[in-house]
């Protein structure tokens, strides 16, 4: 699930990198752009497959949030709790709003992608803040927090993948000594 909205979160970033650019050598090419405008068209395209992903991503998350057993009314109260418009923010701005390029017409046009690209880039930079605030509301307050107890196995992973780092930072720093 993490991995599709990752998919879908490169997408949206992708496409508000390359978007800003395309529209700015739209306006400073004066000549004929066919090629401009087909990439322009392409770029629509991979933001709708982007929202496809999204909004599947989100449908399997909501599936398996339904199924969590006791944390249920956690993640319930992230869909319909104090701070439900971040959640759905999200599945409007991501999933719905570029449902519109299914339209030939708004996925041809060249107005469209400034149209798209603030709400985008609203959503992307707002991510961060949302979810923070969707966090750190009253289900992860220290009044509810528990003392986990770590396991061995865990302490022995930890330190063996720590200690792999430092021997792989070990050989690059002799490798740079050595040339």
């Amino acid at each position: 699930m993490y991995l599709l909205y990752s998919l879908s979160d490169l997408i949206f970033s992708g496409y508000t990198l390359t978007a800003i650019p395309l529209l700015l050598a739209y306006l400073l090419i004066k000549t004929k752009r066919p090629m401009l405008s087909k990439v322009m068209v392409w770029s629509n395209w991979i933001l709708v497959v982007g929202s496809c992903v999204y909004l599947a991503s989100t449908l399997i998350y909501i599936i398996i949030l339904l199924d969590a057993g006791d944390k249920a009314a956690i993640y319930i109260d992230r869909l319909i709790g104090p701070y439900w418009f971040g959640f759905w923010g999200f599945v409007l701005l991501k999933g719905i709003l570029p449902q519109v390029l299914w339209i030939k017409k708004f996925r041809n046009a060249i107005w469209i992608m400034p149209v798209m690209l603030p709400f985008i880039l609203v959503d992307d930079y707002s991510e961060f803040l949302i979810r923070l605030i969707l966090n750190l509301n009253r289900d992860y307050l220290p009044s509810s927090w528990v003392l986990y107890p770590p396991k061995l196995s865990e302490f022995v992973f930890s330190t063996l993948i720590y200690s792999f780092i430092l021997v792989v930072c070990y050989f690059i720093d002799r490798k740079k000594k050595t040339t």
